[in-house]
């Protein structure tokens, strides 16, 4: 097309080639520092002075030194850590081995989900910590219950039962659950745990501001304005007072597709 003389505004996915006259990409970068501050101040509106944020998906990577940057640089209370789910594992699988480590790092108190289908993952795996953590609790003090009583009996009190639940390893974690999550990526489901507030805040994948962009690029052209070679739209963050414009955009574009 372009070299048939037509021009050509390429959109989303980044591009250095000389086939497009404008690459229209969101942002890769800014979005992260703005998503850690968000999570941190939340903590801090929850009255946290310390604990730890932890990046939780697929590829960790591809964002982690730039949240941890975020975080060090304007929230040095808090930690920021990365796990990556396994490969390979089902999500019940992803589900129970998340959940182990959320319940033996309770110092967990915020959580960022960085792809799509890692949100409900992580939902799932904070939802059964807590219970989890609810099981240990119970039987602590049944424990201590029933030693308090072999103690009045002069009875000396027996060793824990092999099967018993192991106490955290780390005596300095706080005495419960409590984290705050935010995901990526609108979907039915993510929206769904959005609006049951399991999630505080939804990092959007901004792909109508970049069509709508890149349509405005090319009415610049064609009138024979000057442009710049790469355009970046903003990468925005939803949270209950913004939510519904995006959701309003979601279900237009599942409508206008024919999308179950």
């Amino acid at each position: 097309a372009h070299n048939a003389g037509l021009y050509v505004v390429c959109p989303y996915e980044p591009y250095d080639g000389d086939e497009a006259d404008v690459n229209v990409v969101a942002d890769a970068s800014e979005y992260i520092e703005e998503l850690a501050r968000g999570i941190a101040e939340r903590m801090t509106e929850r009255g946290l002075k310390s604990g730890r944020i932890l990046v939780y998906g697929n590829n960790t990577g591809s964002c982690f030194a730039a949240f941890d940057a975020a975080v060090e640089e304007y929230y040095p209370q808090f930690e920021a850590v990365s796990f990556n789910r396994t490969p390979g594992l089902s999500d019940d699988g992803a589900i129970d081995e998340l959940s182990d480590y959320l319940l033996n790092n309770r110092d967990i108190k915020g959580l960022y989900a960085c792809n799509e289908l890692s949100v409900p993952v992580a939902v799932r795996a904070r939802s059964k910590a807590i219970a989890a953590f609810k099981e240990i609790e119970a039987a602590e003090k049944a424990s201590e219950k029933g030693a308090k009583n072999q103690e009045a009996d002069s009875t000396p009190a027996p060793g824990l039962a092999a099967n018993s639940a192991e106490p955290t390893p780390n005596p300095a974690l706080l005495k419960q659950i409590s984290i705050t999550a935010f995901g990526c990526g609108l979907s039915d489901e993510n929206l769904e745990l959005f609006t049951g507030n399991d999630i505080y805040g939804l990092c959007i994948e901004p792909y109508y501001d970049a069509a709508a962009t890149a349509t405005m690029m090319l009415d610049r052209l064609i009138q024979g304005e000057d442009t710049a070679k790469k355009v970046t739209v903003n990468r925005p963050i939803a949270y209950g007072d913004t939510i519904d414009k995006y959701k309003a955009i979601y279900n237009e574009v599942k409508e206008l597709f024919n999308i179950e």
